[in-house]
């Protein structure tokens, strides 16, 4: 992709940051840009982050009736939590809270 086509959606899982990539530039050598991110990136960010929601609120479920153990909990929010830090969406407060 050339840096003049990178997109600049300006997606809300971005929350008004920006994140680097890599764009052929004018001189056909790779060179460090930014986005604030596209349409794509936001639809399937989002289904997952609803699809681990999900996925965390049966384990819990599972977890305070005693049929698991926490582990199956915490391992896809760890998961989750370093997805959202990736993609710069860790300023959004996500649905997930630990059980008691």
């Amino acid at each position: 992709m050339k840096i003049s086509e990178v997109p600049q959606d300006a997606i809300k899982t971005m929350a008004g940051e920006k994140k680097a990539l890599y764009a052929v530039d004018h001189q056909g050598e790779y060179a460090r840009t930014v986005t604030r991110g596209w349409e794509a990136e936001e639809i399937v960010l989002t289904q997952v982050i609803e699809d681990f929601e999900v996925k965390a609120k049966l384990a819990a479920d599972r977890v305070r009736r005693g049929e698991t153990s926490p582990i199956e909990y915490f391992k896809p929010v760890q998961y989750l939590f370093m997805l959202m830090n990736i993609t710069t969406c860790k300023r959004k407060k996500s649905k997930i809270t630990h059980f008691c």
